[in-house]
């Protein structure tokens, strides 16, 4: 990595990096394009971003922004993505995923922006963050 640039090989490793938090879970939902869910923890707080992911620098930031001589990203437009209004953002305090209703909202606010994101990969993720 060289100063002032970073090294990311998806969308969570970005977020992680820039935010300087745990990356816990990174899914992808689609083949070529489709949405992506980083779920990253932050001291006693879990962060969960959704955003939208291409193909190709025409429909993809990452693409457009990488510079595929090292694979590095210019720290500033990475942090400039990470603070824009895209990913989308939910943050919660760790002990609130007990909750069976926070739980069922998530779900149902993921599944509006995800296709055929359900209870069983929520599940998953819950999993994870035991």
């Amino acid at each position: 990595m060289t100063q002032n640039k970073i090294k990311a090989n998806n969308y969570g490793d970005l977020l992680a990096q820039v935010l300087n938090m745990e990356l816990l879970d990174f899914q992808t939902y689609g083949s070529y394009q489709g949405h992506y869910l980083a779920v990253l923890k932050e001291d006693e707080r879990v962060h969960f971003y959704i955003g939208y992911y291409g193909s190709c620098s025409g429909c993809d930031w990452l693409e457009a922004e990488i510079d595929y001589a090292d694979g590095t990203i210019d720290y500033k437009e990475a942090l400039d993505y990470c603070n824009s209004q895209s990913p989308a953002r939910f943050i919660l305090p760790i002990g609130l995923l007990n909750d069976e209703m926070t739980r069922k909202y998530l779900t149902y606010c993921f599944s509006q922006e995800i296709g055929g994101f359900d209870e069983e990969e929520f599940k998953r993720i819950f999993d994870k963050l035991k």
